[in-house]
C-alpha cells in the first residue's frame, strides 16, 4: 500500500485532469469507429473517359497514311506524319538534324531511336538524300510517278516538297518568301494569291491541299465583346473563370486595359503573364459613367468605387453644383491618385 500512496495518489485536479483525458479518448475512438459511415468516399464513374480514350485510340489506329519520295534533311513534320510516323518520331528526326546535323545515309536515320527496324525498312526506298533539285529532276519525278502528287499544308510545306510536287524552283521559293514575310494560308483558294500559280497547277494540287489549325496556334479574343464560348477556347480558362471574367467586365462597365484581368480570382497565372498573347481590348465600347448625373447607388456599384469615395464625390457635387472637368474629384482629394488612374476611364462629363 506504501508503494501506491508514495505512486498513485492525485490531486483533485489531477484526478479532473485525468477524467478530461480519458473522456477526450474515449471521443476521439468512438468518433474514428463512426467516421466511415458518415464520410463515404465519392466513386467516380470513369466510363465516359474511358470512352473518350478507346475513340481516340481508334482514330490514332485507323489514320491513313501515304509514302513518297522524301529528304529527311528537308522534309516538315506535318509531312513526317502523313508517311505514317508518329508525332514523337517526327519530332525527334527534325530535332536530329538541328543538333547532330545532316541525314547523310540510310544508316543515319536508322539511328533515331523511337523509328523501328520495321518501320525504317518500309521508309528506305523512299529516301533521298541528293540536295541537287533541278528542275529537270523534279519533272523526271512527276513524269515518272504517278503517286508524286501527296497532301500537303502549304503553311508548312518544304520548298524541297514543293519542286516534288511539280513546282519549278522559281514557284517554290516565291511561295516560301510569302510566308517568311507572314504570309499565311487560311483556305485553299488563298494558293491562287501566288502569282506564279497557274489555275491549271491550282488545279492540278487542290485535291491536295490540307490546311490544319495549328493546336498550338492562339487565337486573340477581343476581351470587351467575347463570348463566354469564346472564352473557354483558351487553355486554362474553363466555365467558372469565364464567367468570372464576364460579371468581371460587366461590373467594370467593359475592360480599359489588360492588366486589370490580375483582378480576376481563379484565372491562370499563365495567361496574366502573357496578356498581350490572348486578348486585345477595344475601349470605344466601355460604358461611361456620366459624373454629373450618377447617382449614389450607381457609383457606388462601380469596383473602383468605396463608400467614402463616393460619398465625397456626390456631397461635393451638391454642395458646389456640376463638375467641370473629371480632375475635378483629384484636384478636390475626393480620391486618391492610384484609385482615379483605375476610373478615369469611365467618367464622363456629358
Amino acid at each position: 500500500m506504501n508503494f501506491f500512496n508514495n505512486y498513485f495518489v492525485f490531486s483533485n485536479s489531477e484526478k479532473k485532469g485525468i477524467f478530461i483525458f480519458v473522456c477526450v479518448l474515449f471521443l476521439m475512438t468512438l468518433f474514428y469507429m463512426v467516421m466511415p459511415y458518415f464520410f463515404i468516399n465519392e466513386k467516380y464513374d470513369f466510363t465516359e473517359f474511358k470512352k473518350e480514350l478507346e475513340a481516340k485510340k481508334g482514330i490514332s489506329e485507323k489514320r491513313d497514311f501515304q509514302l513518297f519520295n522524301f529528304n529527311p534533311n528537308l522534309i516538315s513534320r506535318d509531312s513526317l506524319l502523313l508517311l505514317g510516323l508518329s508525332s514523337k518520331q517526327s519530332f525527334n528526326i527534325v530535332n536530329y538534324r538541328k543538333k547532330v546535323g545532316q541525314f547523310k545515309s540510310e544508316k543515319d536515320f536508322r539511328k533515331i531511336y523511337s523509328i523501328e527496324d520495321s518501320l525504317a525498312t518500309v521508309l528506305a526506298p523512299y529516301l533521298t538524300f541528293s540536295n541537287n533539285r533541278s528542275k529537270q529532276k523534279v519533272a523526271s519525278i512527276s513524269k515518272n510517278r504517278n503517286d508524286s502528287l501527296f497532301n500537303f499544308n502549304p503553311n508548312s510545306v518544304s520548298e524541297y516538297e514543293l519542286e516534288s510536287l511539280g513546282l519549278s524552283s522559281g514557284q517554290a521559293k516565291t511561295l516560301i518568301n510569302f510566308k517568311q514575310k507572314g504570309g499565311k494560308f487560311y483556305k485553299k483558294e488563298d494558293l491562287k494569291k501566288i502569282y506564279s500559280i497557274s489555275d491549271e497547277l491550282y488545279n492540278k494540287l487542290e485535291p491536295y491541299i490540307s490546311i490544319e489549325r495549328d493546336e498550338n496556334e492562339i487565337s486573340i479574343i477581343e476581351l470587351n465583346s467575347a463570348t463566354k464560348e469564346q472564352l473557354k477556347k483558351i487553355r486554362g480558362i474553363g466555365e467558372k473563370t469565364a464567367e468570372r471574367l464576364i460579371v468581371y467586365r460587366t461590373k467594370l462597365g467593359g475592360y480599359s486595359n489588360l492588366n486589370q484581368l490580375d483582378d480576376v480570382y481563379g484565372l491562370d497565372s499563365t495567361i496574366k503573364n502573357n496578356k498581350t498573347t490572348y486578348f486585345i481590348i477595344n475601349t470605344e465600347v466601355l460604358s461611361k459613367i456620366r459624373i454629373n448625373n450618377v447617382t449614389f447607388k450607381e457609383l457606388l456599384y462601380h469596383p473602383y468605387c468605396d463608400y467614402n469615395t463616393t460619398k465625397k464625390i456626390i456631397n461635393y457635387r451638391e454642395m458646389h453644383g456640376d463638375f467641370i472637368s473629371i480632375e475635378q474629384i483629384l484636384e478636390n482629394n475626393l480620391i486618391k491618385a492610384k484609385q482615379y488612374r483605375k476610373i478615369a476611364p469611365y467618367l464622363t462629363l456629358k
